[in-house]
């Protein structure tokens, strides 16, 4: 429920933020066009302005002309000088400022040839009138200059009625953005007060949930320690269940040795008074019986193994895995090596906290099984180890017989053998004890096998192993 709250409530914050975000652009968007439209509506303004400047020049500049002819004083020429610099830019000005219309440019173009062409009259009688003010006058009687000028006004009010035309439009346009903006605005505004609106109802039901929740976590808090405190006793009455239960595996495993031995020896001492007397069907009985007492001493002895995994280790210390391996390699396993004509290699190994007796049980029981389930080429066995960030890994790889992959887990199952004791010796413990020994070290073993192509088993020991793990078992006080 609360997962569905803050779904809604994500949801309606990330509508409002991208309302917020498209109102922004698209108002900065219509804002942006507004100044553009404003701006357009200032500078058609601006034209028109500079129509009438032009002509205000061009009645100053005949002013100006018409004082000097008549008065031949040089006061009049003064406006004259003014004017004239103003009638020459504004032309060229105007026409600059209509670039984007091409209808108000060619009558710009047709303002700039009347304006030349005014100024050329004027300086025409100028000149004249410096030597004959009557013959300047009388050019000026021509009308010449009036009708230049009625054609320059006529052109500028032409340029007028066209820069009025387009602000009429201009204005609309500016009308019809402002408007747009206004609306965008308001629409944006009353989408954004309903989403905040509905965040604050979902926030509303999500402290509700939240109430129920807590009061539901409070409850189920009170519940996990009820639990945990059964858990508790559960644990300690298993813990002692399980002392009782190693003491009795120990117990019974060691006292049954003793029967196993005496009908070991008993059988071998019958065997040799008797022996002129046996036939050879009792020969094999006896035999029988010797071998199934032997296997049940092995059998125990395996079973005392596993239980003293716990109950037996000793504390972890620094173990040097090259020496106990190459130990094992040309000690322990040195007359099967032999036997078998096997090729060892063993490859750089870390050091390890650990059991070192029970480390060497392990491997001694992995690479015993190398050297065992072999093909009839003589058995190539390699112990290498790689170093990871938290953990070492040693693997010991063979070019056996190999086995299934289906069956990866159940090898290490107590008891569990993948082939008959007439084809290869053994309890079917050895696996499992190995499992048990990689656990107490907090590692894991697992093997990889393909049928005829040997195995791999890989053993992999934490590095942060602490000394903490050693003591959790119980020493048992009873010896062997």
């Amino acid at each position: 429920m609360v997962r569905s709250v803050n779904q809604k409530t994500a949801y309606a914050l990330i509508l409002a933020g991208v309302l917020f975000l498209a109102s922004t652009a698209a108002t900065g968007w219509l804002f942006s066009n507004l100044i553009n439209a404003q701006w357009w509506v200032s500078h058609t303004h601006q034209v028109i302005e500079k129509g009438r400047e032009l002509m205000i020049a061009g009645i100053d500049l005949e002013t100006g002309q018409r004082g000097y002819v008549c008065t031949q004083k040089e006061l009049f020429l003064d406006p004259v000088k003014r004017s004239r610099i103003q009638f020459q830019n504004s032309p060229k000005q105007l026409f600059d400022l209509v670039s984007d219309d091409p209808a108000a440019q060619d009558i710009a173009r047709k303002i700039q040839l009347l304006a030349i062409e005014k100024l050329a009259f004027v300086d025409q009688i100028l000149q004249i009138a410096k030597t004959d003010p009557h013959k300047a006058a009388d050019l000026i009687g021509t009308a010449r200059g009036k009708v230049i000028m009625d054609k320059l006004r006529d052109q500028v009010k032409a340029m007028e009625d066209r820069q009025q035309q387009l602000l009429l439009e201009r204005r609309a346009s500016l009308e019809q953005l402002q408007w747009s903006v206004i609306g965008a605005v308001s629409i944006v505004t009353i989408f954004e007060v309903m989403t905040l609106g509905y965040v604050y109802l979902l926030n509303q039901k999500h402290s509700l949930a939240q109430e129920k929740i807590r009061r539901a976590l409070e409850e189920e808090n009170q519940r996990r320690r009820e639990s945990e405190e059964a858990l508790k006793i559960a644990s300690d009455n298993l813990r002692r269940s399980n002392q009782d239960l190693q003491q009795f595996v120990y117990v019974a495993s060691h006292d049954l040795q003793e029967p196993i031995r005496a009908i070991h020896g008993f059988t071998s001492i019958l065997a040799r008074k008797l022996e002129p007397v046996l036939t050879d069907e009792t020969r094999k009985s006896m035999g029988q019986i010797t071998s199934g007492a032997e296997r049940m001493r092995t059998l125990i002895e395996g079973l005392l193994a596993y239980a003293r995994v716990e109950s037996r280790g000793e504390q972890f210390k620094s173990v040097d895995m090259d020496a106990l391996i190459n130990s094992i390699v040309q000690e322990d396993l040195k007359m099967r090596i032999d036997e078998t004509g096997a090729q060892v290699t063993v490859e750089p190994l870390p050091v390890i906290q650990g059991d070192e007796g029970q480390l060497r049980m392990l491997f001694t029981n992995l690479i015993s099984n190398a050297l065992k389930y072999k093909r009839d080429e003589p058995p190539r066995v390699k112990v290498e180890a790689v170093s990871g960030k938290h953990h070492n890994v040693i693997s010991v790889q063979d070019n056996g017989i190999g086995f299934d992959q289906k069956h990866a887990d159940r090898i290490f199952v107590m008891f569990q053998r993948l082939h008959s004791r007439n084809q290869y010796e053994g309890t079917g413990i050895g696996l499992a004890l190995c499992k048990r020994v990689a656990e107490r070290h907090g590692g894991t073993i697992t093997a990889k096998s393909t049928p005829g192509q040997g195995s791999t088993f890989i053993v992999s020991f934490p590095k942060a192993l602490t000394q903490s793990q050693s003591q959790e078992s119980v020493t048992l006080t009873t010896e062997a």
